[in-house]
């Protein structure tokens, strides 16, 4: 059965949370009301692929046993170095029956040294050959800071480290455009950002004809960041949660561990679910939609059995947990200053 609850609605479009299977693709508003853009729905509980680097055959298992368990969303990139396995993993649940290609909502990131517009059709054309579609249902912008092309993973510690030069000849405008032209080709059903904070938006959509439909960014009970989630709501920008546990398989020194908070144990206990799963369900019930990473069958299974619903009281509890604190930190954008704007005071006696 599906459990359908409005999580933005706007004159534009009105996004549907996704518990099970698919809702059909819904038409959708251009920015400047003059351009009707045919936008998939965003499913509220998909699967990351982000594996630091590693591992690429058991990335492509766990997709292809994510797809079993029913999820339709996997969020991609040509960073993580993986779309070759996880379209291999695609194909072949396709081939057995398990899903239908107009069932999965498959997104891809361009990377920082691509923003030029010559470029911008490379690297999608380069995803959709690796994962070996003919169209991509979400092109994103991986982060608003354009580097020099070229740029090389330095290392794979912590995320990963990069040598890079900053790109000061290209602007986001030019970048949007030349995906802009991408979806009007068929390559990319809609577009899509991630790490914009309030003033990026605000800026893309003065000149975008084609809205952003989602912007995927850190979120999860440490950090909430209503603002910016309120805002992308009220503009009819769907919110997509990166690392929603935090980080489990590797934390930089002094992180906290999301999912040992004594309260979301609390509260997963009296609903008979693991603190990772009240953490999930928390970002699901108020619109926002997750995106967690597993290797494990057990994992990913339980990272979509979010079935239940907090009560009001409890949801004003893990409100409460908010310390402001990324477990996402990178050299090439510093967040300070945008947050400094835009995040609410942390509770007293919150840690930040």
């Amino acid at each position: 059965q599906t459990t359908c609850e409005c999580s933005v609605v706007s004159h534009v479009i009105c996004y549907l949370a996704l518990e099970d299977g698919y809702i059909p693709h819904t038409a959708a508003m251009s920015s400047t009301g003059t351009n009707t853009v045919l936008q998939p729905t965003v499913p509220l509980k998909g699967f990351g692929t982000f594996n630091e680097f590693k591992d690429h055959d058991r990335v492509g298992e766990a997709v292809k046993f994510a797809i079993k368990v029913g999820y339709r969303h996997f969020d991609c990139a040509k960073l993580y170095a993986n779309e070759l396995e996880i379209g291999a993993a695609i194909r072949d649940a396709i081939q057995e029956g398990l899903v239908k290609r107009d069932e999965l909502f498959i997104a891809t990131k361009l990377w920082n040294d691509s923003h030029r517009p010559a470029h911008v059709r490379e690297s999608l054309e380069g995803s959709l050959q690796r994962l070996g579609l003919d169209y991509i249902d979400c092109f994103m912008v991986h982060w608003p800071t354009p580097w020099v092309p070229g740029s090389k993973l330095a290392d794979s510690i912590l995320g990963g480290s990069h040598s890079y030069e900053a790109d000061e000849t290209v602007t986001i405008q030019e970048t949007w455009q030349a995906m802009e032209a991408l979806v009007d080709e068929g390559k990319a059903r809609t577009l899509g950002v991630s790490n914009f904070a309030i003033r990026h938006l605000k800026e893309l959509l003065k000149f975008a004809r084609i809205k952003p439909a989602c912007n995927e960014i850190e979120l999860h009970p440490y950090h909430s960041n209503y603002p910016l989630v309120n805002y992308c709501q009220a503009n009819g920008i769907h919110v997509t949660a990166y690392s929603p546990l935090g980080k489990i398989g590797y934390r930089q020194p002094g992180d906290p561990s999301l999912i040992e908070d004594p309260e979301l144990v609390r509260i997963g206990e009296a609903h008979g679910k693991t603190a990772a799963q009240v953490a999930l369900r928390w970002n699901v019930q108020r619109g926002v939609g997750v995106i967690p990473k597993s290797l494990t069958p057990k994992r990913i299974e339980s990272n979509y059995e979010l079935d239940f619903k907090l009560t009001d009281e409890e949801m004003k509890t893990i409100d409460s947990l908010n310390r402001n604190h990324r477990f996402v930190r990178v050299d090439w954008f510093d967040f300070n200053p945008d947050d400094a704007l835009e995040l609410d005071p942390v509770p007293f006696g919150n840690t930040a």
